[in-house]
């Protein structure tokens, strides 16, 4: 099995932030301002409420976000770059 890793960076932007393409691609809008940055770490639940090895938490409302891998952790054979979408609904 692998292992999860720490330290790969990543930055998020709301769904305006971004231009993706229909081959996937994309290009970060001028303007566009990150709204988070975090670095993937081993989580516990005493200080970050769920146990998890290589994750990160973001803080946010109902939306839809981009999330980016801004660096790669040591070790990786990535050099970054990834792109993930997220939809956030509203709880009613």
């Amino acid at each position: 099995a692998q292992e999860p890793l720490t330290g790969a960076e990543f930055a998020m932007y709301e769904e305006s932030g971004l231009n993706v393409k229909e081959d996937g691609t994309y290009t970060i809008n001028s303007g566009a301002k990150v709204l988070q940055t975090v670095t993937t770490k081993n989580l516990t639940e005493a200080l970050d409420g769920v146990t998890l090895r290589g994750g990160a938490k973001f803080a946010v409302s109902a939306g839809t976000y981009y999330i980016i891998e801004t660096k790669a952790p040591a070790g990786s054979r990535r050099e970054g770059g990834c792109r993930y979408e997220w939809s956030i609904g509203k709880c009613e």
